[in-house]
């Protein structure tokens, strides 16, 4: 069997990184993070470029092939290309072409998208606290565009998590 990929999306403070980690620790493997966390940590807060988006766009790719060469059972990206897509629309009103093939050609096993109905987290790197529902829509709008399945997690943490787990395990079951 080959591994199982599962991608978590979803707008900011929408519960993303907290669900990897708890999966991670479900199943005893290791989480590709998300990049932009870690580039920004070093930026600064909000003081980036259309230039250090593609660099992140490029370290998150290379992040998820290592992740997967790892032989996981089952491997967890936080984050995918819809994020980096959406955000480089909002934030530069440009989609760049090797983003948007790179997004078409994405693939992934099971994909969760978090809403954000849990309470905002504030954070020096997150933007948009008024904006998450607004965000959310254009998430399940180029979601239905790429026309692959994803599932919808919401409630608090303990629902989305024993959701995600129940889809992962129907995923395995049909492998």
């Amino acid at each position: 069997m080959n591994a199982l990929k599962v991608t978590i999306t979803g707008p900011e403070s929408s519960g993303k990184t907290t669900l990897c980690q708890s999966l991670a620790e479900y199943y005893q493997i290791s989480v590709s993070p998300e990049y932009a966390r870690i580039y920004l940590d070093q930026l600064g807060p909000i003081k980036y470029t259309h230039e250090d988006l593609m660099i992140i766009t490029r370290h998150q790719i290379n992040e998820w092939e290592r992740i997967e060469s790892e032989l996981q059972k089952i491997y967890i990206q936080d984050t995918d290309l819809t994020v980096l897509k959406i955000w480089e629309q909002d934030k530069f009103g440009i989609v760049s072409s090797w983003i948007e093939e790179a997004w078409r050609a994405e693939k992934t096993d099971v994909l969760f998208l978090c809403k954000p109905d849990i309470p905002w987290r504030s954070d020096p790197l997150r933007e948009n606290p008024m904006d998450r529902d607004r965000l959310f829509s254009l998430f399940i709008q180029l979601l239905e565009k790429k026309g692959r399945p994803f599932h919808i997690l919401f409630g608090d943490q303990q629902n989305r998590l024993k959701k995600a787990i129940y889809w992962i395990e129907q995923m395995i079951k049909s492998k």
